[in-house]
């Protein structure tokens, strides 16, 4: 339902990003751990909210247990312990780049799509899903592992399949009759630091510590 999508998305005017969003698929509480850039909410929101509608999670644990119970068929129908543990390991290597990273790569690309379609249905400027990523390219630089050996998709791919989508999203934005742009940007309250405790002559400072 983009109503409910819309009365759920913001977005804040900070300005370092370093994040991670996450949609508990049980309870739909949404996290989001670190500073968010200007106008990025709706975008990181309509992501995850798609990995829950398309059960990724579900998917994921399913896809677990199902690996994970091959894995000790494959060791109990060995005797050899050390072929054992030789077996095991190559096989725990080729589960984990074969199917793992893969699967949760492609996740990753379908909640990239969804959210996409979902940003524009709640009246959100979908542009904004590509420039996102273009700054989190220039910030992040060179950092991170190659993509095969990633959870996520390179910042690269994820910008080549949003564009692939973005003629769709723009579609659905269009006719959306609330439009919202780039969102409502609003200031957090700014807090006071605490001071540091000062030295006092004869008494410690671990002493005036609460």
């Amino acid at each position: 339902n983009s109503g409910n999508i819309k009365e759920s998305i913001i977005s804040y005017p900070l300005t370092y990003m370093g994040f991670s969003g996450y949609l508990n698929p049980f309870t739909h509480e949404y996290n989001i751990n670190g500073l968010i850039p200007n106008n990025s909410i709706p975008m990181v929101m309509s992501h995850e909210i798609a990995h829950v509608i398309a059960r990724h999670g579900a998917q994921r644990m399913t896809r677990q247990m199902l690996l994970q119970g091959a894995m000790i068929g494959a060791g109990l129908s060995m005797k050899n312990s050390k072929q054992k543990n030789i077996v095991l390991s190559a096989l725990g290597v080729g589960v984990l780049y074969g199917f793992t990273l893969p699967f949760s790569r492609l996740h990753e690309s379908e909640a990239d799509q969804i959210g996409l379609i979902y940003m524009a249905k709640a009246g959100y400027d979908p542009n904004e899903a590509i420039n996102f990523w273009q700054r989190f390219s220039q910030i992040k630089g060179d950092k991170g592992p190659p993509e095969w050996a990633s959870t996520h998709p390179a910042d690269v791919t994820r910008m080549q399949g949003l564009r692939s989508y973005l003629s769709r999203a723009k579609y659905d934005y269009q006719n959306v009759k609330v439009k919202h742009g780039l969102g409502q940007s609003f200031r957090l309250p700014q807090f006071d630091q605490p001071k540091s405790l000062q030295p006092i002559p004869g008494v410690s400072v671990e002493a005036l510590t609460p």
